[in-house]
């Protein structure tokens, strides 16, 4: 734990001393908040990686090396059929949007307030 304290410290750069932010690397023992921001962070990661990475542990912990591979190459066929099937969507729908940007660019800055205010 003293370890992962001057380590967070040393990362995130704020202390808990004269109550503001100290020198970027100071030791010294971090806020509540900036403990709370990096458990945050810590846990957003590993349920990222979980979800991301869900499916092979189960498939190894529960499948054969067969079983596997047939799972495997039946995702990844799927998904190609869907990024062939959605990619035209994908790329008119990028040109429908920049075309908004390029627009909404071009209007004058007063226009652009009143608009936005009115939703």
């Amino acid at each position: 734990m003293h370890f992962f304290r001057h380590a967070l410290v040393l990362v995130v750069g704020l202390t808990s001393s004269s109550g503001g932010v100290s020198r970027v690397f100071s030791i010294g023992i971090p806020n509540s908040e900036v403990i709370r921001l990096a458990f945050d962070a810590v846990v957003q990661s590993v349920m990222k990686f979980v979800l991301g990475n869900g499916e092979g542990f189960i498939l190894l912990l529960s499948c054969d090396e067969t079983s596997r591979g047939a799972y495997k190459l039946a995702s990844n066929i799927s998904s190609l059929a869907a990024r062939f099937v959605f990619d035209r969507l994908e790329e008119q729908s990028f040109a429908a949007f920049s075309r908004l940007q390029n627009v909404m660019n071009s209007m004058p800055t007063v226009l652009r307030r009143s608009e936005k205010s009115d939703f």
